[in-house]
């Protein structure tokens, strides 16, 4: 049996991950509307990864999106963390919202270069 866009989304994500905690994907930041969104190409295919905003009622909630777009800029599949079941987190993770949110935030770093920054600023102030 074929497995379900749900568990194939959240192998992407854990692939996501390490590729991104390796450097081995080039994210880039393509908008700032609220918080920036992210995003990546990996062959012909592009990934979006941000937060979204939405309300319910009175109440105001974030969830984390991942977004697949095909080679004409259609968006094909996408998932909020909120939609993934605990059962398919990565072992030793709490939610899929600090998981997704990992992603983003070391994602997020790269794009703005946070870590040459820190060193930067470490070596001008003579911290080894």
């Amino acid at each position: 049996m074929a497995k379900s866009p749900k568990i194939r989304l959240a192998e992407v994500l854990k692939a996501l991950v390490a590729r991104t905690e390796a450097r081995e994907i080039a994210w880039e930041q393509v908008n700032y509307e609220v918080e920036p969104l992210l995003a990546a190409d990996i062959g012909p295919i592009r990934v979006t990864l941000g937060p979204i905003t939405y309300k319910r009622g009175a109440n105001t909630s974030k969830d984390m999106k991942l977004a697949i777009f095909n080679q004409n800029g259609e968006e094909t599949d996408s998932i909020r963390d909120s939609q993934l079941d605990d059962e398919l987190l990565p072992a030793g993770e709490v939610s899929w919202w600090t998981y997704m949110l990992r992603l983003y935030t070391t994602a997020r770093r790269q794009v703005l270069g946070s870590d040459d920054v820190l060193d930067e600023l470490s070596a001008a102030l003579g911290i080894d």
